[in-house]
Formats: C-alpha cells, structure tokens, sequence
C-alpha cells in the first residue's frame, strides 16, 4: 500500500524528573548523545526541560523506540518515568528532527502564545496522563518554533 509504512512506527511520550537541576552544558551534552544515538536507530522525536523534569516524544521503528526508551527509563540521571502516551503511528510527527529540544527555563511564558498554563502545570505528569493530546500539543508547539 503506498504511503503506509512496512514496518508499525511506534510513537511514546513521558515525563521524569531529574535527580538534579541540569545546566545549560549537560542539556547540550545529553542533546548531542541522544541526537547521535537517535539517528543509529531511526528514532526521531521532541524533548523538553523545565524546572527539573523531561517530557520526551520518542518515535520510529517500535522495537527501536521500546529498546531506547528501557534504556532511557533505566538511566540514573533521572526518576519517575511515567508513560503519558504510547501509541501506533503511520507517519511521524517529528519526521526531520533526531531530536528537538527545548530549554523552557529560559523562555518567559509570554514568548509562546498560549503557553502558560502548559509551564504552569511544570509538566504534571497526572495531568498530561489524563490528557495526552496535551501533552503531544505541548511538544508539537515547538515543532514549530525551533
């Protein structure tokens, strides 16, 4: 069939929170692994920091996408990952992008319209649990400004 993938694309979003605030130099740092170790496996996707905790959309092949995020799960450097949405996907939302990020500590809620109560929640992870197109709005608003 054209247009549909040979392969189910798998497409995951979740919430951690870091066991320390990260500096603007290991965001970078995790950046360029994540964007290298990404563009290996054929996973694209979205990632966001603000006060302390990640939300992450992570999409592609689904074997890739389940075997990066265990790794993802299983990494020190931060707790409390929480599924907010896993689900089957014919096309990607971040199709050209290794990995987008967002450093939302350094933006003002004003820079986003319609931002704020998004930053408000600080990435409640029961909220976007209950919510998931929230939270995949919430990642496609910087699809679209970076």
């Amino acid at each position: 069939m054209e247009g549909m993938q040979s392969h189910p694309l798998l497409r995951i979003v979740y919430s951690s929170v870091a066991v320390h605030p990260f500096g603007r130099q290991e965001l970078l740092d995790l950046l360029d692994v994540a964007r290298r170790n990404n563009a290996a496996l054929d996973v694209t996707g979205m990632l966001l920091y603000r006060r302390q905790r990640f939300m992450q959309l992570l999409e592609g092949p689904r074997d890739n996408v389940e075997s990066l995020y265990d790794r993802i799960e299983a990494d020190p450097r931060h707790t409390s990952c929480r599924v907010l949405l896993s689900e089957l996907a014919e096309k990607r939302e971040f199709e050209s992008w290794s990995m987008g990020f967002e450093d939302l500590d350094s933006l003002s809620p004003p820079d986003v319209p319609g931002l704020s109560d998004y930053l408000e929640r600080s990435f409640d992870s029961d909220f976007f649990q209950r919510e998931p197109s929230a939270a995949l709005l919430l990642l496609n608003l910087f699809k679209v400004r970076v």
